[in-house]
């Protein structure tokens, strides 16, 4: 796995071993196409960030944490809501 086969190499030095440099590059491209695809399959997540963003824009609050808190809570449903969908 290319996580394992990096952590064997000092970090100083990965990024100038040109295999250990590609590797890194191959994985970022598909990790970033995986998440595109997810995101473009997924059109609430952009909206909802969104949303929060403008939220805490708008409000500014002192606690970003408590504020993502009780955004994200208007979410949740009897069945569920924020966070009980399937993680990574």
């Amino acid at each position: 796995h290319i996580y394992t086969e990096m952590s064997s190499v000092a970090p100083e030095s990965w990024e100038s071993d040109l295999q250990f440099n590609s590797m890194y590059l191959e994985k970022k491209n598909v990790i970033a196409k995986e998440q595109e695809e997810y995101l473009q399959a997924h059109p609430e997540v952009r909206n909802i960030l969104s949303d929060f963003m403008q939220h805490v824009l708008v409000h500014k609050p002192d606690d970003t944490f408590a504020a993502a808190e009780t955004f994200f809570a208007t979410f949740r449903t009897a069945g569920g809501g924020a966070g009980s969908g399937e993680s990574r």
